[in-house]
């Protein structure tokens, strides 16, 4: 396998993300509205407010926040927020790198059939394993660079225009540390690899981006729960999470790798 080949197409498909407007779009609003507007407007709604109150559900989000050890710290009258901003959230960042990786994968493997472009790097010397890792990487190394750097814009807002608020600096801690680390990179592997699987049989962009509801329905699951504060996302639930995902990402490459047909792609099934 030759990396600069690789690279030249991974350099290649990036590119041509650039100038996709409807790839654009959906990698600039989603962290837009998750990462910085979302958050903006909870805080200066304040603690005292019907949306706030709204979320989640406000007793029981004030039974788990009387038993969070964090919570403790932050300014009476606080809890609530912090508890959405801080706890709510993260199962609802899972989500960034499902949705952009999703997108893009699905333009780079059946938007190029759909525009008739893939017959020309078919031609190319890049043989199947190098065509099938460029494509992977140049599809959720972004997703997974545009969500770190929304978790970034995220706790900075929530330390600065939170601050008054909570009276501390509360990002991060150590869950969403491991799981912007660990988590949300495999997440966005895994949405890449499941629009690969099927992206031989697809016919559109929109079928393909389709299959993201197989990883996007428990993550929703998670995010229910973590709303009515049935479950709490710590440290040992995103290990074992990201175990399991570990697996399942190695296992479906295992089996992409050994079954994937670049000519395929040729031809709409």
């Amino acid at each position: 396998m030759s990396i600069k080949k690789v690279k030249a197409l991974i350099a290649k498909e990036l590119l041509v993300q650039s100038k996709d407007s409807a790839t654009l779009s959906t990698v600039i609003l989603i962290p837009l509205l998750f990462g910085i507007m979302i958050p903006i407007l909870l805080i200066c709604l304040g603690t005292d407010n019907p949306l706030v109150k709204s979320l989640g559900g406000m007793q029981l989000i004030l039974n788990a926040a009387s038993s969070n050890a964090a919570v403790s710290s932050v300014n009476a009258g606080s809890e609530v927020l912090y508890m959405i901003l801080m706890y709510f959230f993260i199962p609802v960042f899972m989500l960034l790198p499902t949705m952009i990786s999703n997108v893009t994968a699905a333009a780079s493997f059946v938007g190029e059939r759909e525009q008739k472009t893939i017959e020309g790097l078919l031609y190319t010397p890049l043989n199947r394993q190098e065509l099938l890792l460029g494509k992977i990487v140049a599809s959720f190394a972004p997703a997974t660079v545009i969500t770190w750097f929304s978790v970034i814009v995220y706790g900075i807002i929530l330390d600065t225009l939170g601050y008054r608020i909570f009276g501390r600096v509360i990002f991060p801690n150590s869950s969403w540390v491991l799981l912007s680390v660990i988590v949300m990179p495999l997440v966005s592997f895994l949405s890449t690899l499941l629009v690969v699987a099927v992206s031989q049989r697809m016919k559109s962009t929109k079928s393909a981006q389709s299959v993201s509801l197989v990883i996007l329905v428990p993550i929703i699951g998670v995010i229910v729960s973590q709303a009515s504060s049935s479950i709490s996302l710590g440290i040992g639930m995103i290990a074992i999470m990201g175990a399991v995902i570990l697996i399942i990402d190695i296992v479906l490459f295992y089996f992409i790798s050994h079954h994937f047909k670049s000519e395929t792609l040729l031809i709409s099934k």
